[in-house]
């Protein structure tokens, strides 16, 4: 399932609403943020939206070379998302309560650099564990005044990438949050409230598992062999 996931917050000086979907890339729907903030009773300008940049969902980039039931379908999965973000953000307004903020910081080593060059002298998208990548994962944290969560939000440098262009074992390519929306219902299931992901600067960062085995031959031919039907949606869920 993808989601959409609110964090509404009020002080004495300002309101902010913070969205955050699991999609490819921006909404492409008209007066996105205008619409979320007529519904809910916030100016445009407070409501910041991210995106996980999920490749597991649909996406509108070459969206007119696509057949006409594509494009129906498409039309309304983006009325699918302006509802859903709509309701969480109606949730989020409607559980505020006293809360307090913090800030940290661990190292989570899922990442690997994805520009790798192979002995023939070609870059492809492959493991580079030679390559820089930045594990830090980000954490801001609300809690209320019994110390129990309200809502995360999440920041980590990594491509939601675990089953590009892969099949599932039933050999149908299917909709999915990827490893940041299974890492978020995870960490809600445990210790309650909303957690949000945001992608940081996740160019040239993959999962450690993704995309296939990169195979480098003794004449400089190079190729990449995918995974069986089935292995990236284990892999995601690891």
């Amino acid at each position: 399932s993808c989601f959409c996931r609110a964090l509404a917050i009020e002080t004495e000086q300002e309101r902010l609403l913070f969205l955050s979907c699991e999609l490819s890339d921006w909404p492409k729907i008209t007066n996105y943020k205008d619409k979320i903030a007529n519904e809910v009773g916030y100016k445009a300008e407070q409501i910041v939206i991210s995106v996980t940049h999920n490749h597991s969902s649909p996406c509108d980039e070459n969206i007119h070379e696509q057949p006409p039931e594509i494009l129906a379908r498409c039309e309304a999965y983006k009325e699918i998302e302006l509802q859903a973000a709509i309701e969480a953000c109606k949730q989020a307004i409607a559980e505020l309560r006293p809360a307090k903020i913090g800030f940290g910081s661990v190292q989570s080593p899922i990442n690997v650099n994805r520009d790798y060059q192979t002995i023939g002298g070609y870059w492809v998208e492959a493991p580079n564990e030679a390559g820089y990548s930045d594990q830090t994962l980000s954490i801001i944290k609300v809690v209320d005044e019994e110390d129990k969560l309200i809502a995360a939000v999440l920041n980590h440098c990594t491509h939601a990438t675990c089953i590009y262009l892969q099949r599932d074992v039933d050999g149908k390519t299917k909709l999915s949050g990827n490893f940041p929306g299974i890492t978020c219902a995870f960490l809600e299931e445990r210790y309650g409230g909303i957690v949000l992901w945001t992608s940081g600067a996740a160019g040239d960062q993959a999962p450690i598992m993704s995309h296939g085995v990169q195979l480098d031959y003794p004449d400089g031919y190079t190729t990449q062999v995918p995974y069986p039907d089935g292995a990236g949606y284990l892999q995601m869920e690891y």
